[in-house]
């Protein structure tokens, strides 16, 4: 059985879910930035819901390695138009997944905007919420926003 960093969950286009586990080498980082970009290529726009809960240690230079990427998608996005993310919501209830988020978008913000939340429980509500108005949402989210 292959265990990888991450499981998309397309089936609800153009929700995405995904879940976030073990990342074991560079390799399983490589395909979960090609999933993540084949999104692009259906021209339509879409949410990431990614489920954090379960991340194990993550090695502090795969923040740098997305923060490399988030600037690549926003130069992308910049010269050819072709970046569909409407926004991401990422659970993640540990300090420490917390903490890298934190890294990864004060290094570099987000292509779009992502929320950060830490129970699953309040992911619909928060869907519901921000197709109403993306300002609404409660005060224990945290929002990123693109610069």
């Amino acid at each position: 059985m292959i265990i990888m960093f991450a499981t998309f969950d397309d089936t609800a286009f153009p929700l995405i879910r995904i879940r976030l586990g073990y990342i074991t080498d560079d390799d399983d980082f490589f395909i979960f930035l090609k999933q993540w970009e084949s999104y692009d290529a259906k021209y339509e726009n879409y949410t990431f819901v990614f489920d954090a809960t379960n991340v194990g240690y993550i090695p502090v230079k795969y923040a740098y390695k997305m923060t490399r990427f988030i600037s690549d998608l926003k130069q992308r996005c910049t010269l050819h138009n072709n970046v569909y993310l409407e926004r991401s919501i990422i659970i993640a209830s540990t300090w420490y997944v917390r903490g890298l988020l934190h890294l990864i978008f004060s290094i570099q913000t987000p292509v779009a905007p992502v929320y950060m939340i830490d129970d699953k429980t309040n992911v619909q509500k928060l869907l519901e919420n921000l197709c109403l108005d993306p300002g609404f949402f409660k005060s224990n989210v945290v929002r990123f926003l693109p610069g």
